[in-house]
């Protein structure tokens, strides 16, 4: 994502340009549904499709990477 665009539920991700969540308790998350990652994008964490890239949902912003 540019600083012109804003991130939006259905938007497909590039990967290399995301945060791939691997320690979920640390953002006070459970283990993602079959199928879906989480990942920080642009200080926002998100819920994603691992086979498509989709966003599926935006939970919140983030300070930090805390994994």
């Amino acid at each position: 994502m540019t600083d012109d665009t804003q991130l939006s539920v259905g938007d497909i991700i590039d990967w290399n340009d995301v945060h791939v969540v691997t320690r979920p308790g640390r953002y006070g998350l459970s283990i993602p549904p079959d199928g879906d990652r989480y990942a920080v994008i642009d200080g926002q964490l998100v819920r994603v499709s691992s086979d498509s890239g989709k966003v599926l949902s935006i939970l919140r912003v983030v300070d930090a990477i805390l994994d």
